[in-house]
């Protein structure tokens, strides 16, 4: 697993969800990329501005289950008439109608695998510390209160985007490595 090397960001407090929701939709449409959004509870107004990429655990799900079911299938295929052929009253050896079962379990099996596996890897698990746990007042995001980064390249960015984070009623702007 690969680790990206820390960037610069705005670090925006707030106090209510509103002035968050109405911050990250100005900052999306100055042209400002990337924001995130941290808060006690989920916001569905922010998810257009702050993930407008869907992760593609779907495209995953389906690629796993594809691999499994194909897997299962290939198996009992090779094991029924390659390995250990079983000659039951000239029944043919290689029944499909009878493989139907295994296969889609193999099929369910491997499309969970994927996902589980998936999931750690987009979300980077385990990771047990991030960067913006160390930005004094953090550990208010689990109770009362919302934050919102955005990565700021370079100075002209960083600045405009202070301005608009204190014009949205930002309580507190800073600037971290995350």
């Amino acid at each position: 697993m690969t680790t990206r090397p820390p960037a610069r960001h705005v670090i925006a407090e707030f106090d209510e969800d509103q002035k968050m929701v109405d911050a990250a939709r100005h900052i999306a449409d100055a042209g400002c990329q990337g924001v995130t959004t941290y808060g006690p509870w989920d916001l569905p107004a922010v998810d257009p501005v702050a993930a407008p990429h869907r992760p593609p655990i779907a495209a995953i799900a389906l690629a796993g289950g594809v691999a499994g079911g194909l897997c299962g299938l290939a198996i009992q295929w090779w094991s029924t008439g390659g390995a250990y052929p079983v000659d039951i009253g000239g029944r043919p050896r290689h029944p499909l109608p009878g493989f139907i079962p295994v296969t889609f379990e193999a099929t369910i099996l491997g499309a969970a695998l994927a996902v589980f596996i998936g999931w750690f890897l987009i979300l980077r698990f385990p990771r047990l510390w991030a960067p913006i746990d160390e930005v004094d007042g953090f550990e208010q995001v689990s109770t009362t209160r919302f934050w919102l980064t955005v990565p700021a390249p370079d100075d002209a960015i960083a600045e405009r985007a202070s301005e608009l984070l204190r014009s949205a009623g930002a309580r507190r702007v800073s600037e971290a490595m995350l």
